[in-house]
């Protein structure tokens, strides 16, 4: 459930009543117009009434969205956080001395960091263990995290997966890759677990059943259901489908999905024009099309970043 918010900049490009559509949708304060990140896209249906966007700071890297609650990036390698905070999960902690956020992931009520060096931090709710990262196996480093809503994923640089928290659906019981290929990126839902294979496969664990193919080229997991980004642009959906949450609508003529993400009963796709489609629950605005375009931050690289550190 990770990475569902979009953000865009250079806000003059835009129209005044585009930007107080925005504003409308998310129930967000006026603001000048200036470089600001502004949220676009919410994860759970609640959050949209709910959050409230802190004004006033430095440009974010990146953002992530929990059920109530959201996480940004800041330029100095810190983490802003905002929303509901009953377990503590908006309370990020200082990265240690010397290191920098690079990555943040947010769950149902815990949330996690990644740092330049390598190393996850967790924070919130802890109940399941879901905030306590294993340590790392000899001369390895994480590349990638992922929250889930009571567990937590992380991707090593060796190709391998590491899971934590809770398993009553087997969500953390990762399998074994096929000999001769490598997990590339991870997504945690609910009640399940995804992993892109570098043979373009993806494995699922949990409850799920992902459907076999060898030209994926992206995956995310919303709650009980999941989406999958083939290389010649079309979107697969699998798992629950109330409200029609994995039924991606074709894109316009001459265009393609570059990137896709789930939220709680919703979903969004990126094209390669700019614009983003969404389709699913619709009861605070989450899936109105919006104009564009938006800027998606690229998990592509994201992992290139973190393998060169």
């Amino acid at each position: 459930m990770n990475n569902v918010l979009l953000f865009k900049k250079d806000l003059d490009h835009y129209s005044t009543a585009s930007l107080e559509m925005l504003q409308r949708h998310l129930g967000l304060p006026a603001a000048e117009r200036s470089d600001l990140v502004w949220l676009v896209a919410i994860h759970q249906s609640k959050i949209g009434k709910k959050a409230t966007f802190p004004i006033g700071f430095p440009e974010l890297s990146t953002i992530a969205a929990g059920y109530e609650h959201s996480l940004g990036i800041l330029d100095n390698g810190r983490i802003l956080g905002w929303g509901d905070n009953g377990a503590g999960q908006s309370d990020a902690p200082d990265p240690p001395e010397g290191t920098s956020f690079i990555q943040v992931a947010a769950g149902h009520f815990h949330s996690l960091g990644l740092l330049d060096n390598g190393r996850v931090l967790g924070w919130g709710n802890n109940e399941d263990g879901q905030c306590d990262a294993p340590e790392l196996p000899n001369g390895t480093r994480y590349i990638q995290i992922a929250a889930g809503g009571f567990h937590s994923l992380g991707l090593l640089d060796n190709g391998r997966v590491l899971a934590w928290g809770y398993n009553y659906f087997g969500q953390i019981n990762v399998p074994n890759p096929p000999v001769g290929t490598n997990f590339i990126q991870i997504a945690a839902g609910v009640q399940h677990s995804l992993g892109l294979l570098d043979d373009g496969r993806v494995l699922g664990w949990g409850s799920t059943d992902p459907p076999r193919g060898t030209h994926y080229i992206q995956v995310s997991a919303g709650d009980i259901h999941s989406l999958g980004l083939l290389d010649d642009g079309l979107v697969i959906g699998w798992g629950d489908n109330r409200n029609g949450k994995i039924d991606a609508p074709e894109p316009p003529e001459g265009t393609r999905y570059i990137q896709i993400s789930a939220g709680g009963r919703h979903s969004l796709g990126s094209l390669d024009n700019g614009r983003v489609l969404s389709w699913g629950n619709n009861e605070n605005g989450q899936s109105e099309n919006q104009q564009g375009p938006f800027l998606m931050p690229s998990m592509g690289r994201l992992i290139k970043s973190a393998r060169k550190k």
